[in-house]
């Protein structure tokens, strides 16, 4: 099959230029139908316009090739709804939050984050979703109270396309059993998190015997924990992980590499996050969120540009060459990422990586595969909530 030649090719898509890419491919024979199903329906309509006008490489015959390849409308690029249709699947963001604001519970929110200084509720951000052709996200606290994991209910319980709540709970406290008991019957509820990333000594905490029984509890009741650190905390988030086995962690925003900076990153700056990613990953119940990274960069300072875009990449096929396509996910990180970009330039830019990296069937695991299986999502009955509220 031509998926035998293939493969090698995919992963060093990177290092080649497209055109280099589509020679070979035709060269070796590919049908039309294989170079749509392997490169996906955007990477395609960039390659098609990437080229034009026809280069002296590419005769006739082959530009017919591709022509065939994009139908009949290849002159426009592909809208993400086209793509979403394209692959016939659900496109499911991982990372969103929502909430009534008040200063006393969001202290995360910084002077230098005004823009998130309001209400910031499911209908603000359906829009977007819609226009990318995201159905459905799951809600992860922002605020460390008990109150939180039932407002996000509350939330999910109004909006459809909130598929699942990642809520918050004090994982050492000795009611933790009582306070899972009185969830217990939420189906919409699939796992907690902690905002690691703030504490001034994660060890400590991640450390406790009271801690690691509560997550120990947590696993035993098939509930999944969202690991967030920042890079410098990977040592502490590996170790947590590794000791606690019996169901999925969530490593988000890829363990925050440092990307605050101007340049193209060289191997050697990302090495230290490399290392602990890859150890991560040698975790098999472990699963990264590829989200979150535009804040990770110069954002205050600078607009999103090709440089900073470069850097997100190169984390991503990290990720990818790392955990593999069965064990990343995606997710926006809204509102937060509206500090440095539009949600649909995040979620283009998932898409474009995505079908330029990943099969269709990898694609359909990225966008919705993994996530059902990490959080227990039940992608029938999502589609079938999705498709009676579109119709109401």
């Amino acid at each position: 099959m031509f998926n035998g030649y293939l493969n090698p090719l995919r992963r060093p898509l990177i290092d080649q230029t497209r055109q280099h890419v589509v020679e070979q491919m035709i060269k070796l024979g590919a049908s039309a139908d294989a170079l749509h199903n392997e490169l996906g329906f955007v990477l395609a309509n960039d390659l098609f316009h990437a080229l034009s006008p026809v280069s002296p490489s590419l005769d006739a015959p082959k530009w017919g090739f591709l022509a065939y390849l994009l139908g009949k409308d290849a002159v426009h690029r592909p809208s993400p709804q086209h793509l979403s249709k394209a692959h016939a699947m659900i496109a499911i963001d991982t990372h969103q939050h929502f909430w009534r604001y008040d200063p006393t519970h969001l202290p995360w929110i910084d002077a230098t984050m005004a823009k998130l200084k309001g209400d910031r509720l499911p209908e603000h951000v359906l829009a977007p979703m819609t226009k990318c052709g995201v159905s459905a996200a799951l809600a992860v606290q922002a605020q460390s109270r008990p109150e939180e994991t039932d407002a996000l209910l509350a939330f999910a319980a109004e909006a459809p396309q909130i598929c699942g709540v990642v809520g918050w709970t004090d994982l050492s406290s000795p009611h933790l059993t009582v306070a899972l008991e009185a969830w217990s019957g939420n189906r919409k509820l699939k796992g907690f998190r902690h905002i690691l990333q703030d504490e001034r000594d994660v060890a400590a905490l991640t450390g406790s015997t009271a801690f690691n029984a509560g997550l120990r509890l947590l696993q035993s009741k098939k509930l999944t924990y969202d690991v967030l650190v920042f890079e410098r905390q990977l040592p502490e988030a590996l170790a947590l992980c590794a000791r606690h086995d019996q169901h999925w962690l969530v490593l988000d925003h890829l363990g925050k590499p440092t990307l605050n900076v101007t340049h193209t990153l060289k191997t050697s700056e990302l090495s230290a996050w490399l290392k602990h990613i890859k150890a991560l990953a040698k975790l098999p119940h472990v699963v990264c969120k590829l989200s979150g990274l535009v804040t990770e960069t110069d954002w205050q300072n600078t607009p999103m540009n090709q440089t900073k875009q470069e850097n997100m990449r190169r984390c991503f096929d990290e990720a990818l060459e790392a955990f593999g396509p069965d064990r990343i996910m995606f997710g926006s990180d809204w509102p937060v990422c509206t500090l440095a970009a539009p949600y649909t330039d995040v979620a283009t830019f998932a898409q474009t990586w995505a079908s330029a990296q990943l099969s269709p069937s990898e694609q359909r695991r990225f966008w919705s595969g993994t996530a059902e299986r990490t959080y227990d999502l039940g992608l029938k009955q999502l589609k079938e909530s999705i498709d009676g509220s579109a119709t109401s």
